[in-house]
């Protein structure tokens, strides 16, 4: 059996088969419709292909080796050699306190003026201690002023009840408060003695 070319084949079409389109003859510039540049594009430098030395990577000690070299360089000499550095390097952070918290020394040992802190950590610590401390110290001060003062109230009413048994304690002290009597005793005195003229 012989194969033939029965394909059929498309009919070609001739230049004076298609249709021609006209193209509109080109506007000229006018002033009411400005004409638009297009900015021209930078030419790119094309690459030359690259050279098979391109294969070949250059490590730290000056060689040039294939990707496979490469690769048993990488694990069998820089990798435990980073792992032996990071390991140094995290003992060295861990003796130095760089990852613990700090410890904040004794009152006696930052107060010493050649004691160096050793982190800014350790700095605010102690600043918030003497912060806590001096407000710790106010308060006690006051604390330590107000009982003083009941106390001398209370020495001073004592001594009146003993003058005079029916004292009526917010009587002085309104009496004290209206004349600006600093002292009880001086203010019992003279509200006696208005009230015993009237």
């Amino acid at each position: 059996m012989e194969i033939t070319d029965s394909v059929p084949k498309a009919p070609v079409e001739t230049p004076e088969a298609t249709p021609k389109v006209e193209t509109p003859a080109e506007e000229t510039p006018s002033e009411e419709s400005p004409k638009i540049e297009e900015p021209e594009t930078p030419e790119v430098p094309t690459e030359e292909a690259p050279e098979v030395e391109d294969n070949l990577f250059e490590l730290p000690d000056g060689r040039k080796v294939d990707l496979t070299t490469a690769q048993r360089e990488w694990k069998d000499n820089f990798l435990p050699e980073f792992t032996r550095k990071s390991q140094k390097l995290a003992e060295y952070e861990k003796n130095n306190g760089f990852n613990n918290p700090p410890e904040v020394k004794k009152e006696e040992d930052w107060k010493d003026p050649d004691y160096v802190p050793r982190s800014y950590a350790e700095i605010v610590e102690i600043a918030k201690m003497e912060a806590i401390n001096e407000i710790r110290g106010q308060a006690k001060a006051e604390e330590d002023r107000v009982n003083s003062v009941k106390s001398a109230i209370d020495n001073e009413i004592g001594e009146i009840r003993k003058i005079d048994p029916k004292l009526d304690e917010n009587a002085l002290f309104v009496h004290a408060n209206k004349y600006g009597f600093g002292d009880l005793k001086s203010a019992y005195q003279n509200m006696k003695d208005r009230f015993s003229k009237v």
